[in-house]
């Protein structure tokens, strides 16, 4: 990442008023997007009610797009140091993370689930929603564990995957002119969008998976340098 471009997010975080309230607020409000969980859980019973069936599968696609083109590629390839490792004295009010910066990974689960349903649903859920993924954005910047650009990034790939994956599903659920579809293929498609589901939910939750690449430690760093 240009140092000019982490030299002026380091400024905005900077500038973030901080409160012993916040300290408090933000440390929960953050959990929302750990690991994806509440989320992609939000997603099986979406799935498991027939009437929300197809927001809960939408959101089970995009959380894959997510977690293929986000956490997997894009935070090895661009490999951003996470701005408390950048910046001494920064007290953490949450563990320290293991994996890159760069885009955030609760921005982006979150504003997917967002996306979907505001696409799918009634407006005001997917208002409401938004609200929700903008608190969890604006946490990862309070926290310090993320950059402004990498919470940038997960808003903007959030609503594109968000997007996608509404019309893929409309896609995979569209009936064909000259017949209707049977049982045994909405049961199939059931049955696949849920597993797809569960091993997101795994792949965002086994060290190993979703690390593929492991972050160097600051040992390792120190070395290269010395080096």
């Amino acid at each position: 990442m240009p140092e000019s471009i982490t030299s002026a997010d380091l400024g905005i975080l900077a500038a973030i008023p901080r409160t012993q309230f916040l300290d408090r607020i933000m440390p929960v409000i953050t959990v929302i997007g750990d690991n994806g969980i509440i989320p992609i859980i939000i997603a099986l019973i979406l799935i498991c009610i027939p009437k929300t069936r197809k927001t809960g599968i939408a959101m089970g696609i995009a959380f894959a797009l997510g977690g293929i083109f986000g956490n997997l590629l894009l935070k090895n390839i661009v490999a951003r140091t996470r701005p408390y490792d950048v910046v001494d004295g920064i007290k953490l009010l949450v563990p320290a993370l293991s994996d890159y910066s760069f885009p955030s990974g609760h921005t982006l689960v979150c504003f997917e689930a967002a996306t979907v349903a505001f696409v799918r649903e009634r407006k005001y859920v997917g208002i409401c929603a938004y609200v929700i993924a903008a608190a969890v954005a604006y946490s990862r910047l309070y926290l310090y564990v993320h950059y402004p650009t990498d919470v940038l990034a997960g808003i903007i790939l959030g609503i594109i995957f968000g997007i996608t994956a509404s019309y893929l599903v409309d896609g995979l659920f569209r009936r064909p002119k000259m017949r209707t579809e049977n049982a045994h293929d909405r049961a199939s498609k059931i049955k696949m969008s849920t597993m797809l589901t569960v091993l997101i939910f795994l792949y965002q939750n086994i060290p190993g998976i979703s690390h593929a690449i492991a972050k160097p430690s600051a040992n390792d760093t120190a070395l290269a340098v010395s080096a």
